[in-house]
C-alpha cells in the first residue's frame, strides 16, 4: 500500500552565490493533501549540527497554502535572497507541513528540508 504521506520539498538549484535566491515549493507525491505556511527556517551546518542562520527570515505572512495528491504548491514558492555577507558553506531550508487523509489531519507536523551550498 502506498503511503499518503510522500512529499518533498524541492529547490531550484543544489548551489548558490551571494545575492541570489533560492525558490523552494513543495512536490506531493503521495495520495494525502498537504498543507502549509509560509514560515521556514535556513540552517547552516557547523561541524555535524544544524544551526539556524542568523539570515534566516523570523517575520512571515500567515497565509495557508495546499497541494493535492500527485500535485505541486507552484502558486507558493519559498523564496530565500542570499545576502551578500552571508558565509559560504552548507545549508539547508526546512519547512513543516501537516497532511489531510479524507476528513481528518495529522496532529503531528511533519518537517520537510533540502540542503544547498553557498558558494563566494
Amino acid at each position: 500500500m502506498e503511503t499518503p504521506k510522500k512529499t518533498r520539498l524541492a529547490l531550484n538549484s543544489g548551489s548558490y552565490g551571494p545575492e541570489s535566491t533560492v525558490f523552494a515549493r513543495i512536490e506531493n507525491f503521495g495520495t494525502a493533501t498537504v498543507r502549509y505556511g509560509a514560515p521556514y527556517v535556513i540552517e547552516r551546518l557547523e561541524g555535524s549540527t544544524w544551526v539556524r542562520a542568523p539570515e534566516s527570515p523570523r517575520v512571515f505572512i500567515l497565509p495557508l497554502w495546499g497541494a493535492g495528491p500527485g500535485r505541486t504548491g507552484i502558486d507558493s514558492c519559498s523564496r530565500f535572497w542570499i545576502p551578500p555577507s552571508m558565509r559560504p558553506g552548507r545549508y539547508r531550508m526546512t519547512k513543516e507541513v501537516e497532511y489531510a487523509v479524507g476528513k481528518s489531519r495529522d496532529r503531528h507536523p511533519t518537517i520537510l528540508s533540502a540542503e544547498f551550498d553557498i558558494s563566494s
